[in-house]
C-alpha cells in the first residue's frame, strides 16, 4: 500500500497512511503533510494510519528522526489539537519512534483499528 495524505475540511480532519515510506521521501512526505493541513483549521485533529508504515530501519539515523519530530512541531504550529495514531500490530519501537520528547501540546491517542479511531472521533465531537 502506498502512501496517503489527505483532509477532510468539513470535518476538519487530517489522515495519514504513509505505508512503506523510502528514506529518500521522508521530507517529500513531511512537505506534503504540512500542505494538506494548512487547508484545515485550527483545532484540527489527525488521524494517522501506521498499520502498515514500514521503511529500512537499519538505515534511519537522528536527523531522519528529527524530520518527524520537526514535522510534529509543525502540525502543532498549524493548530492540531489531537492527534489518533491506528498501530494495528505495529512493534513498540514504531510507536517509539513517532513520539516526540518535545512537549506536544497536543493531545495523542493509540489505538488498533480504524473503527476504533472513529469510536474515538465520536466521542470527541
Amino acid at each position: 500500500m502506498g502512501k496517503e495524505i489527505w483532509s477532510n475540511t468539513d470535518k476538519n480532519i487530517l489522515y495519514l497512511a504513509p505505508g512503506e515510506l523510502e528514506k529518500k521521501d521522508y521530507h517529500n512526505f513531511a512537505n506534503e503533510v504540512e500542505k494538506e493541513a494548512k487547508k484545515l483549521k485550527k483545532g484540527f485533529i489527525c488521524i494517522n494510519d501506521l498499520r502498515n508504515f514500514s521503511t529500512d530501519w537499519s538505515t534511519v539515523t537522528e536527523e531522519d528522526v528529527e524530520i518527524f519530530k520537526s514535522g510534529q512541531k509543525k502540525l502543532k504550529e498549524l493548530g492540531m489539537e489531537n492527534a489518533i495514531r491506528i498501530l494495528g500490530n505495529q512493534p513498540k519501537f514504531v510507536v517509539d519512534f513517532f513520539e516526540s520528547e518535545d512537549d506536544r501540546g497536543y493531545s495523542v491517542s493509540n489505538v488498533d483499528s480504524y473503527d476504533q479511531a472513529e469510536d474515538l472521533l465520536r466521542s470527541m465531537a
